[in-house]
């Protein structure tokens, strides 16, 4: 309705504007074009210009064909733009419909009095979008037709095909027959194979209806009670047939689906008669040694309690198995990783079996000490100078140096004052010895005199005023302004020292190792810098005063030891590069001691390579983007275990 009334509105206005004008002049601006224009009224106005024309004549009539040009060229410019709004919307396989082109087609019938060539360019723009729509929709009827044997994904094809054509089009209309009479079937179907206790079919039929209709209730529910009875069926059968794995396999099939809940409730005894025959069979494993494979089968117990939620978890027959284990870790204590790794397959069972943590931690400290890698810093040889400042700056880097180094590593590294040749086959972290020398240090300083003039004010020069030396002949009346006051200005010279301070440092370092003597990193780092000031000598003449201004340059001792700074921070940074990573070397040395069938030693740098990640990883920030990928250390851990128990 306000449409209408803003309609009949501008009609009124147009008819008033010719009015007013008269045969003689048409008065229509470019605003009352484009109001008719965003209003719709563009052909009446057209209309009421025409008339004009006929009652018009000259230069009238000119203007009047003038506007009459301009009108007809909005409605085409309209029609393009509609068409342009039309052709661009487009659906998610990024075709128009073709109910909505034969729209558009429809639409544009009347542009063809107005432009021919205009309708015949826009036609065209349509017609090639019709030709890609139609050639897509009898794609996708075709592949429909190919794939019938395949119902979901004839679906899917009819579903394109319906999509491009458009609502109430023949396409849509099949395909959604087509869906409804294909989820009855499905429907009856899979009830049918349910009640013939054929679970397997009913389950296909049950997730072939949820590919198409995702969310049916109906599916859902014949998918749950299939997928159950399918369960109970496999359980039983292997049970029956003296097939644990089996058994024990179709449960790991269903325990992360939302039916594991039913099946705790109807089968939950049951399933714990496998946990007990797992944990019987653990029993008879370690009884004749095998404790990798008791491992496994009260691994395999534990898990079905997991999964079935027991409240009481764990087996009589563990308790024997971790007192075996616990008596292993007493013949020899020097063997540190065989002990933590037996522990550790204690704590998985029972985190509170007497003295287990004080003798883990008791554990992870040797393994940490023997672990870490320990490095010592020389005192680094100085430059002769008759600076004390510059003939200590070695001994400053080097204090600087093991403050970052034990800062930044201080749970991979020992910093020590001495280092003992170590021993090759007690399976310690390396040895490092961090020797420098300083190849040059020191602080020249350079002055120059210079002079500078300036102007500036001496004195100030006063002279009587006129009207001054007349007021005081008489003395009368108030005082006029006594003086005339200008300031004295003179050029004088001060006095300037030009101070440049310059300090170089350069480091030669060596990473030894104290077992071979070898020199396994040598390098050099180069620090300097530059410092520049002037002083400028007290001077007076008059009321100037130049006050003594000395240059503000740092102290011999700062500068040294702020070079000192930079090069321990950047000696810290390369030590540290080189120094990270000693839990994947222990990890690659035990890797070769295992190939090697060297066993025990296996263990012990595994255990080491275990217990430093872990040291390493509580350092780490909990935020890490990879907190959630899977660690070395249980990674690790899991192959730990793995070898001490098929070890003892």
């Amino acid at each position: 309705m306000k449409g209408f009334l803003l309609n009949i509105t501008s009609i009124i206005f147009i008819s008033l504007l010719l009015a007013c004008g008269g045969a003689k002049k048409v008065m229509v601006s470019a605003a009352d074009i484009s109001r008719a224009e965003d209003n719709g009224t563009l052909e009446q106005l057209y209309q009421k210009v025409g008339r004009t024309i006929e009652e018009s004549s000259g230069s009238s009539k000119k203007d009047a064909l003038s506007i009459q040009s301009q009108i007809v060229n909005r409605i085409v410019a309209t029609y393009q733009k509609n068409v342009s709004k039309s052709l661009s919307d487009k659906t998610a396989l990024g075709l128009v419909t073709r109910q909505n082109l034969n729209l558009t087609l429809s639409e544009i019938q009347s542009l063809k009095g107005w432009d021919q060539n205009a309708y015949a360019n826009t036609k065209q723009q349509i017609d090639e979008q019709l030709l890609l729509t139609n050639s897509a929709i009898d794609k996708a009827n075709q592949s429909a037709k190919d794939n019938e044997s395949n119902l979901d994904v004839s679906l899917k094809f009819l579903k394109t095909a319906s999509l491009l054509a458009g609502e109430n089009e023949s396409e849509t209309t099949y395909y959604k027959e087509v869906r409804k009479s294909s989820l009855e079937t499905l429907s009856k179907d899979g009830r049918t194979a349910f009640e013939r206790r054929m679970f397997n079919t009913a389950i296909q039929k049950a997730n072939m209806g949820l590919s198409i209709d995702a969310g049916n209730i109906q599916f859902e529910s014949l998918l749950a009670q299939a997928e159950t009875s399918l369960f109970e069926q496999k359980f039983n059968e292997a049970l029956q047939n003296a097939k644990p794995e089996v058994a024990y396999n179709a449960l790991l099939d269903v325990a992360d689906k939302p039916i594991m809940l039913q099946i705790k409730k109807k089968m939950g005894r049951s399933i714990l008669l496998l946990a007990n025959y797992f944990a019987g069979n653990a029993q008879g494993a370690y009884q004749k040694g095998d404790f990798y494979l008791a491992y496994n089968e009260f691994l395999r117990g534990r898990d079905i309690q997991n999964k079935l939620s027991a409240s009481n978890k764990g087996f009589i027959q563990e308790k024997a198995f971790l007192d075996l284990l616990k008596k292993e870790t007493l013949k020899d204590k020097n063997n540190f990783g065989k002990n933590y790794a037996l522990l550790q397959v204690i704590k998985e069972f029972d985190d509170s079996y007497p003295t287990l943590n004080e003798a883990l931690l008791t554990g992870i400290e040797k393994i940490t000490s023997r672990s870490t890698t320990k490095i010592a810093i020389s005192p680094f040889s100085e430059v002769t100078s008759a600076n004390s400042v510059v003939a200590s700056v070695g001994r400053r880097i080097a204090s600087k140096l093991e403050k970052i180094l034990f800062s930044g590593l201080k749970n991979e590294i020992l910093v020590v004052t001495d280092i003992s040749r170590a021993d090759s086959q007690d399976y310690s972290g390396p040895h490092y010895q961090i020797n420098g020398e300083i190849l040059q240090a020191a602080i020249e300083t350079n002055r120059s005199q210079a002079r500078r003039s300036k102007n500036v004010q001496t004195g100030i020069n006063k002279v009587e005023t006129v009207e001054y030396l007349k007021w005081k002949k008489r003395s009368k009346g108030d005082s006029p302004v006594r003086y005339l006051e200008s300031a004295i200005m003179e050029d004088i010279i001060l006095s300037l020292e030009h101070i440049r301070k310059l300090a170089v440092v350069e480091l030669d370092y060596k990473i030894i190792s104290p077992v071979s003597q070898k020199v396994l990193v040598t390098n050099n780092i180069n620090k300097e810098s530059n410092f520049k000031g002037t002083t400028t000598q007290e001077f007076q003449k008059g009321m100037f005063l130049q006050d003594y201004i000395q240059a503000d340059l740092p102290s011999d001792i700062k500068i040294m030891d702020n070079l000192a700074t930079e090069l321990s921070v950047e000696l810290g940074e390369k030590l540290t590069k080189y120094l990270t990573g000693i839990e994947k070397a222990f990890f690659s040395e035990s890797t070769k001691s295992l190939g090697k069938g060297e066993k025990l030693s296996s263990i012990e740098l595994l255990a080491n390579a275990v217990v430093m990640d872990i040291k390493k990883s509580e350092k780490r920030d909990p935020s890490d983007a990879n907190k959630k990928k899977i660690k070395a250390s249980d990674a690790w851990l899991i192959e730990l275990k793995k070898q001490v128990l098929e070890f003892i």
